[in-house]
């Protein structure tokens, strides 16, 4: 029976992390583990719960039972019903930064990426490894693409779902190629209209900055993109003579200020006069309250 409980949780490590270890003393099983579930909607988790339960009320050993108490804490967080954002889980009290399943309301449920160690941040978009192209066409951007939990695009029909009820923060961070310094910038105010309104962006001018982004802002960063569409190679919104998303997607308004981080992952970077390369690039959304 017991092996058998160590078999189920190690077939359950597609979907979760799980460290166990298995001490027996005087014929007893000891255990000890750390239970870190990956995607918090997976049905696999309810018969590792029975017999959680099962062995916690057959069990009298007061380590066993402290350590069962805890994994059944982190299954019943695992199977509980998708949260409205990122910061709705952070607002229950998990810290575990990782790939949660999300139900604004009204909307389809989802998954994101959701950084929890900083706050309950919605990640809308990542740059780091530079294996997903970026250089799509408007349904991609609209439904988002690559990895939650590497590079991708969350998609403009999910943040549009996000920022509909509540205008969101918008967080900007950068590492920067001289010296691998960290540029953040936070704007409030951030939401998106819908696909009909051709997901026109609206944010508000007073942003926070920190010292190493200060020196690179014009034009108010990112509020110079204001109330302007979404652009894309096949879809040209902006204001330029030419298509500044012929090679990426993005709020343009006459191409770029504050960065270019949807285009060729070798050339991105901020522009203020001059061009200065950036090699990571993270985009993050978070409810104020």
């Amino acid at each position: 029976m017991f092996s058998w409980f160590i078999i189920a949780l190690l077939l359950s490590s597609v979907y979760c992390s799980l460290k166990v270890e298995q001490k027996v003393e005087k014929g007893e099983a000891t255990v000890c583990f750390k239970f870190e579930p990956k995607y918090y909607d997976l049905k696999d988790y309810v018969e590792i719960l029975k017999f959680t339960m099962n062995l916690l009320e057959r069990s009298n050993k007061q380590s066993v039972r402290k350590n069962m108490l805890e994994m059944k804490h982190e299954i019943f967080k695992a199977l509980a019903k998708p949260k409205r954002d990122c910061k709705s889980y952070y607002d229950i009290g998990i810290r575990k930064d990782g790939i949660y399943r999300l139900s604004p309301k009204g909307a389809t449920p989802f998954h994101a990426y959701c950084d929890m160690k900083n706050g309950g941040w919605t990640v809308i978009q990542r740059r780091k490894f530079g294996d997903i192209p970026f250089n799509r066409k408007w349904v991609a951007y609209a439904e988002g693409f690559g990895n939650l939990d590497g590079d991708h695009w969350l998609g403009n029909r999910q943040i549009h779902q996000l920022t509909k009820e509540k205008p969101s923060q918008i967080s900007f961070e950068f590492i920067m190629a001289s010296n691998h310094a960290n540029a953040t910038a936070v704007y409030n105010g951030f939401y998106i209209d819908d696909e009909g309104a051709q997901f026109r962006m609206h944010v508000k001018p007073n942003a926070k900055y920190n010292k190493v982004i200060q020196k690179y802002i014009q034009d108010n960063g990112f509020y110079y993109h204001n109330n302007m569409k979404f652009s894309t190679v096949d879809r040209d919104n902006d204001r330029n003579g030419g298509n500044c998303a012929s090679s990426s997607g993005y709020w343009y308004n006459t191409c770029y200020t504050l960065a270019n981080i949807n285009g060729d992952f070798n050339s991105m970077a901020i522009y203020n006069k001059a061009t200065y390369g950036i090699i990571r690039s993270e985009i993050k959304i978070r409810r104020p309250f």
